[in-house]
């Protein structure tokens, strides 16, 4: 895995598929995620790049209510590390940078640093200022910058996706073993909670 510490840093001559996340804790969903798109990436002979951010958005925009995180900086590069991809970008989160429109992330960051062939997003993705992108937006200027955009399916749980805030929540509430289940680990636990990860995979479009 080639690892760069900003986007500005990125230099890639080959074809690749990204896909963009803050991959707190590297949970059993990101897995799903980033196996979906190692998959992709194989398939059409692209290479597969993560883009992340050294801290959670949250902290950046909304100071006042920090987001406790489940892993530092360090654990998520390695965890991310070990899921087989070729490219991780680690984009510090500025104000500058969360004030991009949608338009200009697509035009300047997608296309014009990244040169992406393709991107995978989740149903829920959103992007630019105030959140105003969202997947359809991104279908449509994907057809105007000449790139192809592939929708995730997700990973669920007893009927919930999995998702970094519902670990939170859990640890939170003290339900340790389950949240630890979903992380999906397997060093983290012994042989004896591994029997009790009884874990229910649901693919959702």
């Amino acid at each position: 895995m080639r690892y760069y510490p900003s986007i500005n840093h990125f230099k890639l001559s080959k074809p690749h598929i990204l896909t963009i996340g803050v991959f707190d804790g590297v949970h059993l969903g990101h897995q799903f995620l980033l196996k979906q798109l190692t998959t992709l990436a194989k398939n059409h002979n692209w290479q597969s790049t993560v883009l992340t951010f050294d801290q959670h958005p949250t902290n950046v925009l909304n100071p006042n209510q920090p987001v406790k995180l489940i892993f530092d900086l360090e654990s998520k590069i390695r965890l991310l590390q070990a899921q087989n991809i070729d490219n991780l970008i680690v984009q510090p989160f500025t104000q500058n940078f969360a004030n991009l429109t949608a338009t200009e992330f697509v035009s300047q960051i997608l296309v014009h640093k990244l040169q992406i062939s393709a991107i995978l997003i989740t149903p829920n993705f959103r992007f630019g200022k105030n959140k105003q992108g969202d997947a359809r937006m991104l279908t449509t200027l994907a057809k105007n910058f000449s790139f192809q955009v592939f929708s995730a399916k997700m990973y669920s749980y007893q009927d919930q996706i999995v998702s970094s805030s519902l670990i939170r929540q859990l640890l939170a509430d003290g339900h340790q073993l389950e949240a630890k289940c979903l992380l999906g680990h397997q060093q983290n636990y012994n042989q004896k909670d591994n029997s009790k990860c009884l874990m229910k995979s649901v693919q959702k479009n």
